[in-house]
């Protein structure tokens, strides 16, 4: 039998992905989460804004990580030169047309949950407490932040700055930048209200769980860890949504533009999903 030894060396290769994070920044990011979570269970602490903490915790050691250790604010995916820095004069004009863009699309993005008031009931209501709080915080901190980082951009007419220009009526617009600014700021919208709204219920069944009951059955066991899971999972996933900056190479590169793709995961969450008790896809009945 033939046997090719460059075709043993090609099945070896490690066909998974590379991580958008090192390992390191996912290992401090848990341990972040476990530090916390300890500490929650210690003193009782199963509230709303002791989730939000966790998710602090999560995301603090992470960040600190990737500039230290994996000095990701150097990599050429960020797009960034910090070598090459331009005279504020120059950029202004730039960085004025983005604001607008974003502040356009933070109206619209308000808008839309002023409209679907499902987002006012139930655990959703804690997702807008946290926007409407935040909101003047993003305005006032969008401008230094926006004049700043563009004196550093390689390529600073990003899609931001084709949706200013188009509501400026500057010449020079590409409609394909355009669509794919606010196809990212739609994935934004539309799954962090979904994560923060989840936050802080699984986190607090699992800090108020009663090992004495839950270890003497195995049923209920797996349910709180399989809790667990999910608040570690849905840390991770919030912060992700929270903390896409071009400085931590964590900046949203493209949302998918097929729409059998947003289909196939609008129908899995609220309100469009079609696998809720009575739904299209209620799968619930065989499981009884």
């Amino acid at each position: 039998m033939y046997h090719d030894p460059a075709l043993a060396t090609r099945t070896r290769t490690d066909p998974r992905p590379r991580s958008a994070v090192s390992h390191g920044a996912g290992l401090a990011g848990l341990a972040g989460v476990l530090t916390w979570v300890a500490l929650a269970r210690r003193y009782g602490m199963d509230g709303p804004y002791s989730a939000l903490v966790n998710l602090a915790a999560c995301g603090l050691p992470m960040v600190i990580w990737s500039l230290l250790v994996d000095k990701v604010h150097l990599s050429p995916s960020t797009g960034i030169d910090w070598s090459s820095r331009r005279p504020w004069r120059d950029t202004i004009e730039l960085s004025l047309t983005k604001l607008a863009a974003f502040w356009v699309t933070w109206v619209g993005i308000a808008t839309i949950y002023f409209m679907g008031r499902f987002y006012w009931t139930g655990n959703f209501a804690f997702a807008m407490w946290c926007f409407t709080n935040a909101a003047p915080i993003l305005f006032v901190a969008s401008v230094p932040y926006v004049f700043w980082i563009d004196r550093y951009l390689v390529e600073p007419k990003d899609g931001a700055w084709h949706l200013g220009a188009w509501l400026t009526g500057q010449g020079g617009v590409d409609a394909q930048a355009i669509y794919g600014h606010l196809r990212a700021w739609g994935v934004k919208t539309f799954f962090l209200a979904f994560m923060l709204a989840i936050v802080p219920p699984g986190f607090g069944d699992f800090i108020r769980g009663d090992t004495s009951a839950i270890l003497s059955d195995p049923a209920a066991l797996a349910n709180w860890l399989i809790t667990f899971m999910f608040t570690i999972d849905v840390a991770f996933a919030t912060v992700g949504y929270l903390l896409t900056f071009r400085p931590l190479d964590s900046h949203i590169r493209s949302a998918n533009p097929f729409a059998v793709a947003w289909l196939a995961a609008l129908m899995c969450y609220p309100p469009f999903i079609l696998m809720s008790t009575g739904g299209p896809l209620d799968y619930h009945e065989g499981t009884r």
